[in-house]
Protein backbone atom coordinates (compact mmCIF):
# COMPACT_ATOMS: atom_id res chain seq x y z
CA UNK A 1 0.00 0.00 0.00
CA UNK A 2 0.87 3.43 -0.79
CA UNK A 3 2.02 6.10 2.22
CA UNK A 4 0.01 8.71 2.07
CA UNK A 5 1.36 11.07 5.30
CA UNK A 6 3.38 13.04 2.66
CA UNK A 7 0.56 14.15 0.76
CA UNK A 8 -1.15 14.63 4.06
CA UNK A 9 2.11 16.68 5.05
CA UNK A 10 2.08 18.76 2.00
CA UNK A 11 -1.47 19.80 2.35
CA UNK A 12 -1.24 20.82 5.71
CA UNK A 13 1.78 23.18 4.70
CA UNK A 14 -0.15 24.69 1.73
CA UNK A 15 -2.58 26.10 5.15
CA UNK A 16 -0.17 26.80 7.34
CA UNK A 17 1.47 29.28 4.37
CA UNK A 18 -1.69 30.78 3.75
CA UNK A 19 -0.90 29.77 0.25
CA UNK A 20 -3.99 26.79 -0.03
CA UNK A 21 -5.28 25.79 -3.85
CA UNK A 22 -8.14 28.42 -4.18
CA UNK A 23 -10.72 25.81 -6.11
CA UNK A 24 -10.20 23.13 -3.41
CA UNK A 25 -10.86 25.53 -0.50
CA UNK A 26 -13.50 27.21 -1.78
CA UNK A 27 -14.81 23.49 -2.06
CA UNK A 28 -14.21 22.76 1.19
CA UNK A 29 -15.35 26.08 2.62
CA UNK A 30 -18.76 25.41 1.17
CA UNK A 31 -19.36 21.71 2.26
CA UNK A 32 -18.44 22.92 5.90
CA UNK A 33 -20.87 25.64 5.86
CA UNK A 34 -18.21 28.09 6.96
CA UNK A 35 -16.72 25.99 9.95
CA UNK A 36 -13.21 26.88 9.76
CA UNK A 37 -12.09 23.62 11.45
CA UNK A 38 -13.88 21.49 9.46
CA UNK A 39 -12.97 23.84 6.31
CA UNK A 40 -9.61 22.75 6.85
CA UNK A 41 -10.31 18.93 7.52
CA UNK A 42 -12.26 18.77 3.99
CA UNK A 43 -9.21 20.66 2.17
CA UNK A 44 -6.44 18.21 3.80
CA UNK A 45 -8.76 15.23 2.78
CA UNK A 46 -9.76 16.77 -1.01
CA UNK A 47 -6.35 17.93 -1.68
CA UNK A 48 -4.80 14.41 -0.44
CA UNK A 49 -7.47 12.87 -2.64
CA UNK A 50 -6.96 15.08 -5.67
CA UNK A 51 -2.59 14.27 -5.67
CA UNK A 52 -3.49 11.10 -5.61
CA UNK A 53 -5.72 10.91 -8.75
CA UNK A 54 -2.58 12.80 -10.24
CA UNK A 55 -0.53 10.73 -9.35
CA UNK A 56 -2.42 7.60 -10.93
CA UNK A 57 -3.11 9.77 -13.63
CA UNK A 58 0.81 10.49 -14.37
CA UNK A 59 1.14 7.00 -13.99
CA UNK A 60 -0.84 5.70 -16.45
CA UNK A 61 0.57 8.40 -18.93
CA UNK A 62 3.78 7.04 -18.33
CA UNK A 63 2.90 3.59 -18.80
CA UNK A 64 1.06 5.11 -21.91
CA UNK A 65 4.52 6.28 -22.99
CA UNK A 66 6.09 3.48 -22.29
CA UNK A 67 3.85 0.92 -24.43
CA UNK A 68 3.70 2.81 -27.46
CA UNK A 69 7.46 3.35 -27.39
CA UNK A 70 7.86 -0.28 -27.17
CA UNK A 71 5.72 -0.65 -29.96
CA UNK A 72 7.34 1.86 -32.02
CA UNK A 73 10.48 -0.09 -31.61
CA UNK A 74 8.81 -3.29 -32.56
CA UNK A 75 7.71 -1.53 -36.05
CA UNK A 76 11.28 -0.08 -36.79
CA UNK A 77 12.48 -3.76 -37.14
CA UNK A 78 12.21 -4.85 -40.74
CA UNK A 79 9.53 -7.46 -40.20
CA UNK A 80 6.07 -8.65 -40.92
CA UNK A 81 5.38 -7.60 -45.00
CA UNK A 82 8.47 -6.08 -45.06
CA UNK A 83 10.26 -8.72 -44.48
CA UNK A 84 8.81 -10.42 -47.11
CA UNK A 85 9.23 -7.89 -49.71
CA UNK A 86 12.94 -8.35 -48.98
CA UNK A 87 13.43 -11.92 -48.97
CA UNK A 88 11.41 -11.85 -52.67
CA UNK A 89 13.95 -9.10 -53.83
CA UNK A 90 16.80 -10.86 -52.61
CA UNK A 91 15.93 -14.60 -52.98
CA UNK A 92 12.81 -15.26 -54.62
CA UNK A 93 12.50 -13.23 -57.58
CA UNK A 94 16.07 -13.76 -58.67
CA UNK A 95 15.72 -17.81 -58.23
CA UNK A 96 12.73 -17.38 -60.62
CA UNK A 97 14.55 -15.35 -63.24
CA UNK A 98 17.19 -17.82 -63.37
CA UNK A 99 14.92 -20.34 -64.05
CA UNK A 100 13.56 -18.32 -66.94
CA UNK A 101 17.16 -17.59 -68.52
CA UNK A 102 17.15 -21.64 -68.12
CA UNK A 103 13.84 -22.42 -69.83
CA UNK A 104 14.16 -20.44 -72.88
CA UNK A 105 13.28 -21.96 -76.22
CA UNK A 106 15.69 -23.56 -78.30
CA UNK A 107 16.01 -21.63 -81.50
CA UNK A 108 16.23 -18.43 -79.13
CA UNK A 109 19.52 -19.38 -77.35
CA UNK A 110 20.66 -20.81 -80.71
CA UNK A 111 20.81 -16.80 -81.27
CA UNK A 112 24.18 -15.70 -80.13
CA UNK A 113 24.08 -12.22 -80.27
CA UNK A 114 20.38 -12.03 -78.72
CA UNK A 115 20.76 -14.64 -76.56
CA UNK A 116 23.96 -12.85 -75.06
CA UNK A 117 22.48 -9.48 -75.13
CA UNK A 118 18.87 -10.84 -72.89
CA UNK A 119 20.78 -12.84 -70.70
CA UNK A 120 22.76 -9.45 -69.48
CA UNK A 121 19.70 -7.62 -69.23
CA UNK A 122 18.00 -10.13 -67.15
CA UNK A 123 21.57 -10.10 -64.96
CA UNK A 124 20.94 -6.51 -64.78
CA UNK A 125 17.50 -6.84 -63.65
CA UNK A 126 18.65 -9.30 -61.12
CA UNK A 127 21.15 -6.89 -59.63
CA UNK A 128 18.78 -4.01 -59.67
CA UNK A 129 16.20 -6.53 -57.78
CA UNK A 130 19.31 -7.47 -55.10
CA UNK A 131 20.45 -4.27 -54.16
CA UNK A 132 16.75 -2.94 -53.55
CA UNK A 133 16.02 -5.73 -51.40
CA UNK A 134 19.45 -5.52 -49.67
CA UNK A 135 18.81 -1.31 -49.05
CA UNK A 136 15.43 -2.21 -47.72
CA UNK A 137 16.46 -5.12 -45.22
CA UNK A 138 19.30 -3.04 -43.85
CA UNK A 139 17.38 0.22 -43.80
CA UNK A 140 19.85 2.07 -45.76
CA UNK A 141 18.90 5.81 -46.21
CA UNK A 142 16.06 6.59 -49.04
CA UNK A 143 15.71 2.85 -49.42
CA UNK A 144 11.96 3.30 -49.27
CA UNK A 145 12.42 6.29 -52.65
CA UNK A 146 14.99 3.74 -54.76
CA UNK A 147 12.61 1.01 -54.45
CA UNK A 148 9.13 2.81 -55.30
CA UNK A 149 11.92 3.69 -58.02
CA UNK A 150 12.27 0.52 -58.85
CA UNK A 151 9.14 -0.96 -59.06
CA UNK A 152 8.03 1.46 -61.59
CA UNK A 153 10.92 0.96 -63.56
CA UNK A 154 10.71 -2.75 -63.53
CA UNK A 155 7.28 -2.77 -64.14
CA UNK A 156 7.55 -2.08 -67.38
CA UNK A 157 11.04 -3.76 -68.16
CA UNK A 158 8.55 -6.67 -69.97
CA UNK A 159 7.32 -4.11 -72.18
CA UNK A 160 10.89 -2.87 -73.81
CA UNK A 161 11.91 -6.31 -73.81
CA UNK A 162 8.42 -6.86 -76.52
CA UNK A 163 9.32 -4.10 -77.98
CA UNK A 164 13.49 -5.10 -78.79
CA UNK A 165 12.45 -8.43 -79.70
CA UNK A 166 9.63 -7.40 -82.38
CA UNK A 167 12.41 -5.37 -83.89
CA UNK A 168 15.02 -8.43 -83.66
CA UNK A 169 15.51 -10.63 -86.72
CA UNK A 170 13.64 -13.76 -85.11
CA UNK A 171 11.79 -16.58 -86.98
CA UNK A 172 7.99 -15.21 -87.15
CA UNK A 173 6.83 -17.99 -84.52
CA UNK A 174 9.16 -17.87 -82.32
CA UNK A 175 9.14 -14.12 -82.05
CA UNK A 176 5.45 -14.48 -81.55
CA UNK A 177 5.73 -16.78 -78.82
CA UNK A 178 8.25 -14.81 -76.97
CA UNK A 179 6.37 -11.97 -77.19
CA UNK A 180 3.68 -13.58 -76.11
CA UNK A 181 5.43 -14.92 -72.97
CA UNK A 182 6.42 -10.96 -72.25
CA UNK A 183 2.92 -9.83 -72.25
CA UNK A 184 1.75 -11.91 -70.00
CA UNK A 185 4.66 -10.96 -67.85
CA UNK A 186 4.27 -7.32 -68.16
CA UNK A 187 0.62 -7.65 -66.53
CA UNK A 188 1.80 -10.03 -63.99
CA UNK A 189 4.75 -7.33 -63.35
CA UNK A 190 2.52 -4.65 -63.31
CA UNK A 191 -0.04 -6.16 -60.86
CA UNK A 192 2.68 -7.03 -58.92
CA UNK A 193 4.44 -3.40 -59.10
CA UNK A 194 1.89 -1.83 -58.00
CA UNK A 195 0.49 -3.87 -54.93
CA UNK A 196 4.33 -3.29 -53.23
CA UNK A 197 4.57 -0.04 -54.64
CA UNK A 198 1.53 0.45 -52.71
CA UNK A 199 2.95 -1.13 -49.51
CA UNK A 200 5.56 1.32 -49.45
CA UNK A 201 3.02 4.38 -49.36
CA UNK A 202 0.60 3.07 -46.83
CA UNK A 203 2.46 0.75 -44.88
CA UNK A 204 2.45 2.40 -41.37
CA UNK A 205 5.63 -0.50 -40.68
CA UNK A 206 7.87 1.54 -43.44
CA UNK A 207 6.34 4.90 -41.97
CA UNK A 208 7.79 3.69 -38.56
CA UNK A 209 11.14 1.82 -40.13
CA UNK A 210 12.01 4.62 -42.28
CA UNK A 211 11.41 7.54 -40.48
CA UNK A 212 13.78 9.66 -42.84
CA UNK A 213 12.65 8.24 -45.82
Amino acid sequence: MHNDTPLYEIAGKELESGQPDRGTFSKAYANASGDEKLTKALYIQYRVDQMKSASKQDHVSERVALSEDANNKKKQKTGGWLLFLCVCLTIINPILIFIYMASLPTGFQANGDLIWYYNIYLIGVIGYFLITGFNLWRQSPNAVWHAKLFFIVIGFSPLFAMMALALDNLSPPLRSQLIKDNREGFFYEIAWCIFWYQYLCRSKRVKATFIKA
